[in-house]
């Protein structure tokens, strides 16, 4: 089982670029639109929810100009699972992800 989670920001191919360099993420590979994805397995305990907030954290003034909104932000967590899948996210990161008005989308899908 494994699961990842991806920054995805929906905008023009030709802002991309302006995109990494103002969130000081190095991101070369843009065949799926721009994201930056964080891998995970299941022995690892990160917040990484809380790491992509920080990452936009003051920035969206800047991305703003480039002609990215807040609503144009999302947040993925595309989860394999065997058997029965649950999630469970902390009421802080719930709250920080309304706050900066950015959707937190979930795809599970069975590893069968």
């Amino acid at each position: 089982m494994s699961y990842f989670y991806s920054l995805r920001i929906d905008s023009n191919e030709d802002v991309y670029d302006e995109i990494s360099k103002i969130l000081g993420v190095d991101i070369t590979d843009y065949k799926l639109g721009w994201q930056l994805e964080v891998k995970l397995n299941n022995e690892e305990n990160r917040d990484v929810i809380a790491e992509f907030l920080n990452l936009l954290k003051d920035k969206y003034r800047e991305l703003n100009q480039i002609g990215v909104k807040q609503d144009d932000i999302s947040i993925w967590l595309i989860y394999e699972y065997k058997g029965q899948c649950n999630l469970e996210f902390e009421p802080e990161i719930l709250k920080k992800l309304g706050e900066n008005g950015i959707r937190l989308c979930l795809s599970c899908y069975n590893e069968d």
